[in-house]
């Protein structure tokens, strides 16, 4: 799985991959906040899997 994040100190934009991740929590605002194997952290943005799981029919205009 990949995940696209950003790191909480330095703002960068990074792709972290399942084996760069320690843990996965959520923070008191409801963000998903991943711990790397660096110890940095980060912010969840999104996963391949939900990007590839998106309806087809949404990305064309159809649906309800």
């Amino acid at each position: 799985m990949i995940y696209h994040v950003i790191a909480v100190e330095t703002l960068e934009m990074k792709i972290l991959t399942a084996t760069d991740i320690l843990d996965m929590g959520y923070d008191d605002e409801d963000r998903v906040v991943i711990v790397g194997y660096n110890q940095e952290s980060y912010f969840l943005i999104a996963s391949k899997d939900l990007i590839d799981e998106q309806p087809k029919a949404a990305l064309h205009g159809g649906g309800a």
